[in-house]
């Protein structure tokens, strides 16, 4: 069996170096694409060193650029590639322009739509210091010391948790609502009261269950693919 993987941003890389692995120990032939979405070192580059990914076969360059913009060159480039390698299925993470130009592009595939349909994936403060952008190591050092963590960011609502530490969203909504509903983060929006009361006055819980399941999810998804007849 062959896949391909296509990851782009740094969400993606740290499921890629659990899955990946996976996928090799399971003896499945992974051929993994980098649509260069993030191509900064500290953004890209460190996570495969750090979280010894392998390094992808395919590169696709698609630097910066609007939503329309990055998500038709890795259209572009992708279909290329699913061309020439043809595989059984295509794996792709998140709710990124990588995703979406990725996720559009294997849908072209007969096989890719009929997985799609089977398992039902159709619709998909007061002090502030400024720091320089930090690695990834640094980010879950910071993260794990926090005492809150103040962000936009969709995986580092989800790192802070992983890390024990409550969230205060600066977005009227979150694609992680579940973090809401359980009372571990808040949305802040832009306000600034809702933000500090977010940050000091928020009830945290004192247990919200596994959320996001029992850290065997890179195995399970593994053995799916493993156990598809294609």
């Amino acid at each position: 069996m062959k896949i391909v993987s296509i990851v782009g941003a740094r969400p993606q890389f740290i499921k890629e170096s659990l899955i990946g692995k996976k996928l090799k120990e399971f003896g499945i032939d992974e051929v993994l694409v980098h649509s260069g979405q993030h191509y900064d070192f500290n953004m890209s580059d460190i996570f495969f060193k750090l979280l010894e990914i392998k390094n992808p076969q395919y590169n696709l360059g698609i630097g910066s650029g609007t939503h329309a913009e990055q998500t038709g060159r890795v259209m572009m480039e992708f279909e290329k590639i699913l061309m020439n390698e043809k595989p059984s299925l295509v794996l792709t993470y998140g709710d990124t322009n990588t995703t979406l130009g990725g996720a559009l592009t294997a849908a072209k595939l007969k096989r890719t739509k009929k997985r799609i349909a089977e398992f039902g994936l159709e619709n998909i403060a007061k002090k502030i210091k400024i720091i320089d952008p930090v690695g990834y190591d640094e980010s879950v050092a910071l993260t794990s010391n926090a005492f809150s963590v103040v962000t936009d960011s969709g995986g580092l609502q989800k790192e802070a948790y992983f890390a024990n530490v409550h969230g205060v969203v600066m977005m009227k909504d979150t694609g992680w609502i579940e973090l809401v509903e359980s009372g571990w983060n808040v949305l802040a929006d832009a306000d600034e009261e809702k933000i500090y009361n977010g940050v000091f006055n928020h009830p945290i819980p004192s247990e919200v269950g596994k959320i996001y399941g029992d850290g065997n999810a890179s195995e399970k998804i593994a053995q799916i693919i493993r156990d598809m007849k294609l």
